[in-house]
């Protein structure tokens, strides 16, 4: 590749190349960007070394980290050196995307295949390396509103929409170098099948008869971490919310994650909230946590119960009975949980002693209607696609997601967090309820059109809708990453190959 950057001139169009990313996240929203995002970024590795290239990739990446995750920075807990340890984590994948890059050319579809294909394999080891895993921000997630797009996921999962929004970017960068159409017409050709193929699925009706959902988003302040709320405060605005849908008659009425805390402590509560489901006649799901996480000060104080804590959901049925409950799995490091506690000692300055909560170890469905089951998740759990795909079982299913991100105050996380539980959605062909604390609260069908919600940030208020449960039964919930499987071996055979077509050449030459 000819024409070389000056470091400096590549520096500021990787910086460009950043800026346009964020800006196709919420709560910008300029999804069209990330079509466009990655080409300048591309075009400078393919005309630079590795190791400039891994500088690059390196700046892009921290640039976006905190583009994306600015939402941190109200936290009490998190401070700069946090944040740019994130950062930094967080920059060494697209670090070692762009030196994939630069080993490349802009010379076949082979190439613009690799280019794609090793962003995509990439970006599933981030979601897999265990307390480091960090699936927030998938490129995907930016391509939340565009349905048509989306639907693909049903067989790829979320990785098949990144794969193809690089893809693009790819072979625009291709066609502005080699200035030949090959590789534009090709990529055309395959946004526009799956375009064609994603809007007939989204006239395709659903199978089976509907049911009616209510979702309370009660507006609760930030939970204090010495004084904690007010459980018989939250049961009065639970109250008012509830006998405010009842008259509607849904099927299941659903409160957000941390509703109420430590209830199993205060069998009067408990009492009352049963009591409160038998009166309105309608099968009611609750949070119920025992932690206050991300608050600088948990270690001062007795801010924990001793024993088991979990942060759980638990399910009422109309005649009052609490079943359940399902206690959240994947857990948050640092916050719900320390990581490697025992066999790491982290610093007091970079570790706040955490929550130190038990993960939950069994699945749970809630028959709350004839044959169909709500399948709870807690708050980051959604942004997990293994995860919520085997959490599905073989009945007609509701996804119900319930969150509490009022500590992020009003910043572009719940926006993020949401976009996620739309690709749960059309990757499982099975609805999802947001109910969250602070919003906005959505009701989500099963191709991630939004069928009801409470929109504004910290707004009290109820979202009702009317959605098809759904089976689960797509190639992706059925058969898992398939197409990841796929991608890496392609990306495999092509490094093998580019590594030994110069050692076959340089045989050549010797004989």
């Amino acid at each position: 590749m000819t024409g070389k950057y000056p470091f400096g001139q590549g520096l500021a169009v990787t910086f460009c190349s950043a800026v346009l990313l964020v800006l196709a996240f919420p709560t910008y929203s300029f999804s069209f960007l990330a079509w466009i995002a990655l080409v300048p970024l591309i075009i400078v590795c393919w005309r630079s070394g590795a190791k400039a290239a891994w500088a690059y990739g390196f700046l892009f990446g921290f640039a976006v980290a905190h583009g994306i995750f600015q939402w941190m920075y109200p936290l009490p807990a998190i401070k700069v050196y946090h944040c740019l340890l994130l950062a930094s984590f967080v920059a060494l994948y697209p670090a070692a995307w762009c030196v994939l890059v630069s080993l490349t050319g802009a010379t076949s579809i082979f190439s613009m295949l690799f280019i794609p294909a090793s962003w995509a394999v990439l970006h599933y080891l981030k979601s897999q390396v265990d307390f480091l895993s960090m699936p927030w921000g998938a490129l995907a997630h930016s391509q939340h509103a565009s349905l048509p797009v989306i639907q693909i996921a049903s067989i790829t999962g979320e990785y098949g929409v990144t794969f193809l929004v690089v893809l693009i970017n790819t072979s625009l960068a291709q066609y502005f170098v080699t200035r030949k159409l090959n590789t534009l017409v090709f990529s055309g050709l395959i946004l526009l099948g799956v375009y064609s193929w994603g809007s007939w699925n989204l006239i395709q009706a659903g199978e089976g008869e509907p049911v009616t959902v209510a979702v309370l988003q009660p507006a609760r302040p930030p939970l204090l971490p010495n004084a904690g709320p007010d459980n018989f405060q939250s049961l009065a605005i639970l109250e008012h919310l509830i006998l405010s849908v009842v008259e509607k008659e849904p099927d299941l009425i659903v409160s957000p994650e941390s509703f109420f805390t430590n209830w199993q402590n205060n069998p009067t509560l408990v009492s009352r909230i049963s009591t409160l489901a038998e009166r309105a006649g309608v099968p009611l799901v609750v949070g119920v946590t025992d932690i206050f996480k991300f608050y600088k000060n948990n270690d001062e104080g007795k801010d924990y119960l001793e024993g088991k804590q979990q942060n759980s959901a638990f399910y009422i049925d109309p005649g009052g009975m609490i079943l359940g409950p399902y206690n959240k799995h994947i857990l948050v490091p640092f916050g719900e949980y320390t990581p490697l506690e025992g066999k790491v000692k982290w610093p007091e300055w970079l570790v706040k002693k955490s929550a130190g909560l038990t993960p939950g170890n069994k699945r749970v469905a809630f028959q709350f209607k004839d044959d169909v089951v709500a399948i709870p998740i807690i708050c980051w759990e959604n942004i997990f696609p293994d995860f919520v795909r085997r959490s599905i079982v073989d009945h007609r299913s509701v996804i119900l997601h319930l969150v509490n991100d009022s500590d992020f105050g009003r910043t572009s996380a719940s926006s993020q967090h949401n976009s996620a539980s739309v690709f749960r959605a059309v990757e499982n062909r099975t609805p999802v309820v947001i109910s969250s604390n602070t919003g906005p609260s959505q009701i989500i069908d099963s191709h991630g059109r939004i069928a009801a919600q409470v929109p504004h940030l910290f707004e009290t208020g109820t979202a009702i809708g009317e959605i098809v449960p759904g089976y689960g039964r797509t190639f992706y919930n059925r058969h898992g990453d398939i197409f990841m499987l796929l991608v890496c071996v392609y990306m495999l055979l092509y490094l093998c190959l580019s590594w030994l077509k110069p050692l076959t050449m340089s045989g050549h030459r010797q004989s």
